[in-house]
């Protein structure tokens, strides 16, 4: 098991939650406040990625930087990849597996999703 820090924004995305409101700002700077409801559910979507909220998905540049775990596989998969070893990752939430797929065509990576 591998621990790893949450991200700045999934710092901040974190306490908004625990507040039942979570916080946008659209293209246009106009702020959007979201009333959370089931907010364990919620707070595991913030601890997996920030990109799980639609409102977040900030784009391809930052699927790594803006989530503790992405960066730690962008730090760790390179290193297994030229050792020879295979990786097998498990998640129950499918929209988690998509952002893991987008990652792995970003750094160019042979993967299989099965859901």
């Amino acid at each position: 098991i591998l621990k790893c820090e949450l991200s700045a924004l999934q710092k901040v995305m974190y306490l908004q939650t625990e507040s039942h409101v979570l916080l946008s700002q659209h293209a246009d700077g106009t702020t959007k406040q979201t009333r959370m409801s089931n907010r364990v559910a919620q707070l595991r979507k913030v601890c997996n990625h920030p990109f799980l909220f639609p409102e977040y998905d900030l784009g391809e540049n930052l699927l790594v930087r803006s989530c503790g775990k992405f960066a730690l596989l962008d730090r760790i998969l390179p290193k297994l990849k030229h050792a020879g070893h295979r990786v097998l990752i498990y998640s129950q939430m499918v929209k988690l597996l998509h952002l893991l797929q987008r990652l792995c065509v970003v750094k160019q990576y042979h993967h299989l999703v099965l859901s």
